[in-house]
């Protein structure tokens, strides 16, 4: 089975603006201290915050774990490469 074919259950759980644990998450795409990028099937998360530290990261089961200073956690609806600026426009 294709794993970009298989759809993981996803959830998002901040615990004190201290850690953050998600499900779901099919690859991390960027990290540094400050910012992490994942891909999950409801779009791209990016967790911004200070000190961020990638605990765990389990790409066949979804799960990831980050500790730090947690200041936001943003969704970015993924687009398809082919939808060009003025269909987009269009719709």
């Amino acid at each position: 089975m294709d794993n970009a074919a298989v759809k993981l259950n996803h959830t998002v759980l901040a615990e004190n603006r201290k850690k953050v644990m998600a499900t779901g998450i099919k690859e991390v795409t960027s990290y540094d201290g400050n910012t992490i990028v994942a891909n999950s099937d409801a779009g791209d998360i990016i967790i911004q915050g200070k000190q961020l530290h990638i605990n765990n990261f389990d790409q066949s089961s979804g799960k990831l774990s980050i500790d730090g200073v947690i200041d936001s956690i943003q969704y970015v609806d993924v687009r398809p490469k082919n939808e060009s600026f003025f269909s987009r426009l269009l719709k």
